[in-house]
């Protein structure tokens, strides 16, 4: 079975109107139902997700210490297998069509090595635009990174030279582990990466008894 990308949908279901009366004062027929909205209630929001995330990185040296049996240990939620490449995930719905996921998978040809990825998105996202992660951006990528330095991670920015520095994201290391985020404004607009939201982070680390 291939894994298949997290979509979320909140469905609306639209009531039925009455047609106006002879006063032109619209009216609900009998029965109609009201418009509403699935309630979405996560077990984590993005802010105790990324939060479990960092203490779990934080102490991380080997692949091991992101089996599935630690996983459900730090995140509370059932792993999920992917069949097709022995890979494995936790995923969760937030409110307002937003997501995270925690999804390990080996990328050719290092088929024996496993790489993990953290990713939150909404689906309000047109094309060629950043998703709008307001709804679901609770910790900034400055809450993130002195959360992270406190415990003892070395962060610096990834640039792209051109006829200006364009930040492409930022490198996380701390022992064996070493991380790539990518960042996302909270509405698409242009602001301080301070500000932004952590919509992917790439982890990497060595298999045990293996250097980097």
């Amino acid at each position: 079975m291939k894994t298949k990308p997290i979509a979320v949908v909140l469905c609306l279901l639209l009531a039925g109107c009455a047609a106006p009366s002879e006063a032109r004062k619209p009216q609900h027929s009998k029965g109609a139902k009201t418009m509403s909205k699935k309630e979405v209630k996560p077990k984590l929001t993005q802010k105790e997700a990324l939060t479990r995330l960092l203490d779990l990185m934080s102490v991380a040296q080997t692949t091991e210490d992101f089996s599935p049996q630690r996983l459900e240990q730090v995140f509370g939620l059932p792993v999920k297998y992917n069949e097709t490449d022995k890979g494995y995930r936790i995923s969760e719905q937030l409110p307002n069509s937003g997501w995270y996921m925690f999804k390990a998978y080996y990328v050719p040809p290092r088929e024996k090595q496993l790489t993990f990825s953290f990713s939150v998105g909404v689906n309000n996202t047109k094309p060629g635009s950043d998703p709008d992660m307001r709804p679901v951006c609770e910790m900034t990528m400055d809450d993130f990174g002195i959360r992270a330095k406190n415990m003892g991670f070395t962060i610096l920015p990834i640039r792209a030279w051109g006829r200006a520095p364009i930040l492409e994201g930022l490198s996380m290391t701390k022992g064996n582990l070493q991380a790539r985020i990518s960042l996302t404004t909270k509405g698409g607009e242009e602001s301080d990466w301070r500000t932004a939201c952590i919509k992917l982070i790439r982890i990497h680390v060595p298999e045990k008894g293996k250097g980097r």
